[in-house]
């Protein structure tokens, strides 16, 4: 294990003391994560190795200019040094004036310490040989910096591996500052050799919307070398403990990414760290990095790599879910489960008639939740005779009623109760699962489903794929009308695939990374395919089965049709 210098203790204690003084409201707001120094020096010597294989003399080397963009307290760069023996001369940059003037203390002359907003320009890049950019970036989605320079530079993230415009509803999450800052780096790497090592949200490393952001690293980058650390809050385990380094809801993971002359197509090297929070800083003090097997991967596919028993891609001739019903939504999400639903419509309408006229009921108004407007849009429905409540597919098996008006319901999904009402049911799926699981996550239901139908967890929401359009049309698009002589052949086709356990421990990894794929119908498939349809919605005995992440009293003619996903009480497998 390390011997900590004195200056990497020191930094350590001031984020200490600086943890203890933030307002809880305001880390989460501007992404403050203070980073250990195990971590901190561990991607100090991945950047020195990184920068050695690109023939510089490391971190040492004074033709390479170090830079920590949000350095607070100054951990990497105190790491850099400790790595380099005291040869490095880092610049940290950070928007906190008060955190830079007690780094300056710290660091004297051994660094150089500026307060500035790093996304709002590239200057401290300008007359560099060659780069090294290290450090932890806010974690945030609500950060006030969003500079028009950094704006500018992600319009490279919003685009296709081929470079079209990225065919994506929400783009949200490629506004996160994190990403932010990655773009930014990546910038100044461009036109010099050099390295940026981040650790950070690991959600780009597999993120759908994330494609365009892997695709313009892996082109502009030589080597991707990825340490997933995992301890990600939002996926569905196995079991086995895997915990925060930084005890936040969302993984992590430690990305090195190096140029030399850049593309075509930058190979990428996974590899995984699993266990308690102190078993992964414990991994990380050695010296010996961990490392993965590099492989080959195709612009903007996921970096986590299948494991040997599982396809790494799709036959050429299968079709996804979105291209055969171009009509689908995620499912409804309430917010507020324990006011806005109810299993009995009568109590709910009660409660609803008792909120319009006056009782706040122990409502508290919230950033997405105005109680004023709440009570009027309520009190205006009832008076003109609307309906304000539906018939909710709320868990397998269970069925609530939900009010349909925002922002009482946080997302009704208006086009979607729409669809339904002219639809005798519905496939029910997910875009992406990171749970690990067994894959399971399908079903078909009479009602609007709640978007927490398959899974509690956000990484794994339920997505609706109704029969008909709100005007009735058929919701089949061109190319599955090729197949199918209707929608509800499509369904039966659709069910049968995802119900078929070879098909799902085949395929799993890539049903874990976006829509399911399946291959052309078979008089089997669609008639095994109604039974499915039917089985879901049969009366009469239930038993346990696990569906999506959720265990739940079904059909018995279902857990007869699907046996593996039946559960043995006795044993609980």
């Amino acid at each position: 294990m390390p011997r900590w210098t004195d200056l990497e203790r020191a930094c350590a204690e001031v984020a200490a003391v600086r943890d203890d003084a933030l307002d809880a409201s305001v880390r989460q707001r501007h992404g403050v994560v203070h980073t250990p120094p195990a971590l901190a020096r561990a991607i100090a010597r991945r950047s020195d190795r990184a920068l050695r294989a690109l023939g510089y003399a490391g971190l040492a080397d004074p033709a390479v200019r170090i830079i920590d963009p949000a350095c607070g307290p100054g951990a990497f760069l105190a790491a850099a040094v400790a790595v380099s023996e005291g040869r490095a001369r880092p610049i940290g940059l950070d928007r906190d004036a008060q955190v830079v003037d007690t780094a300056r203390l710290l660091f004297g002359p051994r660094a150089e310490l500026r307060v500035a907003d790093a996304l709002a320009d590239g200057r401290v890049f300008e007359g560099a040989r060659a780069l090294c950019v290290l450090g932890n970036p806010p974690w945030s989605a609500r950060t006030g910096s969003r500079p028009a320079y950094s704006d500018q530079l992600l319009e490279d993230f919003r685009r296709e591996p081929d470079g079209g415009v990225l065919q994506e509803r929400k783009t949200g999450v490629l506004s996160d500052v994190y990403v932010r800052f990655w773009r930014w780096a990546l910038e100044g790497l461009r036109s010099r050799r050099g390295v940026v090592a981040f650790v950070s949200n690991a959600s780009f490393l597999d993120g759908p919307v994330h494609r365009g952001m892997r695709a313009a690293m892996q082109r502009w980058c030589d080597h991707i070398d990825v340490l997933d650390l995992g301890g990600s809050a939002l996926v569905a385990r196995r079991g086995d403990p895997d915990q925060n380094v930084f005890g936040v809801r969302v993984g992590v993971a430690i990305t090195v990414a190096a140029r030399d002359e850049g593309g075509p197509t930058a190979p990428v090297r996974y590899a995984r760290l699993r266990g308690t929070a102190e078993d992964k800083l414990a991994r990380l003090d050695v010296e010996q990095d961990v490392e993965g097997a590099e492989r080959e991967v195709a612009p903007g596919e996921p970096w986590p790599p299948p494991r040997d028993d599982e396809a790494s891609c799709w036959p050429a001739s299968w079709r996804s879910l979105d291209a055969l019903f171009p009509f689908h939504r995620e499912g409804v999400q309430s917010n507020r489960d324990a006011f806005a639903t109810d299993v009995d419509r009568d109590v709910l309408l009660a409660r609803l008639r008792a909120f319009a006229d006056g009782d706040d009921l122990g409502l508290v108004p919230r950033a997405h939740f105005d109680l004023a407007l709440a009570r009027a849009r309520l009190a205006e429905a009832f008076a003109a005779g609307r309906a304000v409540v539906f018939p909710l597919a709320y868990r397998p098996g269970v069925t609530r009623w939900c009010v349909r008006l925002a922002p009482l319901c946080h997302r009704p999904r208006p086009a979607l109760l729409a669809a339904m009402e002219r639809s005798p049911g519905a496939l029910v799926a997910v875009r992406k699962d990171r749970g690990e699981r067994p894959y399971t996550h399908f079903g078909y239901v009479q009602h609007t489903p709640d978007n927490c139908f398959l899974s509690s967890r956000s990484s794994c929401r339920a997505r609706a794929f109704p029969t008909h359009l709100a005007d009735g049309t058929p919701n089949l698009s061109e190319r599955g009308a090729e197949w199918f002589e209707s929608v509800h052949d499509a369904h039966a086709h659709v069910l049968a695939t995802l119900a078929d356990p070879t098909y799902r421990h085949r395929y799993e990894w890539l049903l874990k990374q976006h829509y399911p794929r399946v291959p052309p119908p078979s008089n089997g498939s669609l008639a095994r395919g109604r039974q499915l349809r039917d089985a879901f919605a049969a009366e009469g005995e239930r038993r346990p089965m696990r569906l999506g992440h959720h265990e739940a009293l079904l059909p018995a003619a279902l857990a007869a049709l699907v046996p593996d996903l039946a559960v043995d009480v006795k044993t609980k497998r």
